[in-house]
């Protein structure tokens, strides 16, 4: 696989890792402003215990894994450049 692959394949997972994290903060706010069963459910199907206060760690870990989307868009970048210049 070439190198501009491998960049679009990490983009795609870390994408959806960030999708994943940011539901489970959402969540996370319902249950500190009172929620439902329905909120509870769905926070374990995640794997998450909504009795633990997770959401500043879990803000973090999306922070983290946006700035690794941005580098890795920034890789991306420079490979389509790079892969410009070399068919001209």
């Amino acid at each position: 696989m070439s190198a501009l692959g491998d960049a679009e394949e990490k983009l795609s997972i870390i994408d959806s890792r960030i999708m994943e994290l940011t539901k489970i903060s959402k969540l996370l706010i319902e249950v500190e402003s009172g929620y439902s069963q329905t909120t509870l459910e769905e926070l374990e199907k995640l794997g998450v215990n909504p009795k633990i206060n997770l959401n500043k760690r879990l803000m973090g870990l999306i922070l983290s894994m946006k700035l690794k989307l941005l580098n890795l868009k920034k890789v991306k970048m420079l490979l389509k450049e790079k892969e410009y210049k070399i068919l001209r």
